[in-house]
Parts: structure tokens; C-alpha cells; sequence
């Protein structure tokens, strides 16, 4: 890392890709710099769908556990 931001080397391709990986800020920087914004739109709405539907597992085990619950 010192190496990079002090320019002398940058890291490989492979590197970039484990990044990438394990940080969704390194994630979103490339794709812009690359001019894909629309990707990291896409992923977002996909995690943001995956919450929404954890959310309503939740509210309905809720309103199973509890009979007298009125929850739809």
C-alpha cells in the first residue's frame, strides 16, 4: 500500500480485483472511473431488494408466531 499512494507502483490486476471484492468503495470508484455508475446502481438495488424481502420473512414470522397478530 505505501508504494501505491506514494505512486511508485500500482496494484496488479489481481489486486484490483481482491479489492474490489472486499470493499464496496474500491467497487464503486472503479466503476465510475470506468463509466459504469449504472453497475453499482444495479448492485444497490439488488441488495436493497434482498433487505426488503428479509424484512417481510421477519413480519411474517412475527404475525405466525402471534395468532391474535392482525399483521398482513
Amino acid at each position: 500500500m505505501k508504494n501505491w499512494f506514494s505512486a511508485t507502483y500500482g496494484p496488479s490486476g489481481a489486486h484490483l480485483i481482491a479489492l474490489a471484492r472486499h470493499s464496496d468503495e474500491v467497487l464503486s470508484t472503479f466503476l465510475a472511473m470506468a463509466g459504469r455508475e449504472d453497475l453499482m446502481v444495479a448492485i444497490k438495488l439488488a441488495a436493497a431488494e434482498e433487505a426488503v424481502e428479509e424484512l417481510l420473512k421477519a413480519v411474517r414470522q412475527l404475525s405466525q408466531d402471534d395468532p391474535g397478530n392482525t399483521i398482513i
